[in-house]
């Protein structure tokens, strides 16, 4: 069994990211993971929320929401939390897509000797309607 943590920083609508998300985790669930969702933005839908539920997930988040699309206080707010749990510290983390949230997870583990993986989906290419996802940061990064 294995501790994944699923990032996503907002699971809001009704499409990709959250249908996805929350299929992956429910599979992962099934297989005998132990799987946690951690999201920066408040879901203001609870759809997804309560499908995660029906499978024993739980699903964080910071409980506020985004004030714009350059705002990465939610999402800098989950990651500590993330990281300041030692009793739950994820054996790989899934990010889906790279967004805010995966920027902050790399951001936080990049110096450390035991790094967790990160395996990332993005379902989407740069353009002008997603480039917040891709801060300045991710150049230093990759």
């Amino acid at each position: 069994m294995r501790k994944v943590a699923l990032l996503s920083d907002y699971l809001d609508g009704a499409g990709g990211t959250e249908y996805y998300t929350t299929i992956l985790a429910i599979g992962l669930k099934r297989s005998g993971n132990d799987v946690r969702v951690y999201t920066g933005a408040k879901p203001r839908n609870q759809y997804w929320i309560k499908r995660l539920a029906e499978y024993g997930i739980e699903c964080f988040n910071s409980g506020m929401k985004n004030t714009t699309r350059l705002d990465r206080g939610p999402e800098a707010s989950m990651i500590a939390t993330l990281n300041n749990d030692v009793n739950w510290l994820p054996d790989i983390v899934h990010a889906n897509h790279v967004g805010k949230m995966a920027i902050e997870w790399i951001l936080k583990r990049s110096n450390e000797k035991a790094a967790v993986p990160m395996v990332a989906t993005d379902w989407t290419v740069p353009s002008a309607q997603t480039r917040h996802w891709y801060q300045k940061e991710t150049k230093a990064i990759s």
